[in-house]
């Protein structure tokens, strides 16, 4: 293991306000979900009671990790053109 990877550069929290997802899928429905979400994630939401609720955790969740991973390129910690053995 690259010893880089081990390397905690900082801690953060995504929130997203569930009333602003709410309006999102109202104003864009399909369009939005087809675009963020793969099917199986919209299977998962649209089977709950309150749906965008579990649209907003996710999308929190795919910012967070878009970030963290950005981070991890800008800083050289991995190449963002490698690929995986």
């Amino acid at each position: 293991m690259n010893p880089k990877l081990a390397t905690v550069l900082g801690v953060g929290i995504d929130l997203v306000e569930n009333g602003r997802i709410k309006r999102v899928l109202s104003q864009w429905g399909r369009s939005f979900k087809n675009r963020v979400f793969l099917p199986a994630e919209q299977a998962y939401c649209e089977a709950k009671a309150q749906p965008w609720h579990h649209y907003a955790g996710r999308y929190a969740v795919k910012e967070a990790v878009s970030k963290a991973v950005r981070m991890a390129v800008d800083s050289g910690i991995v190449d963002g053109d490698e690929e995986e053995d």
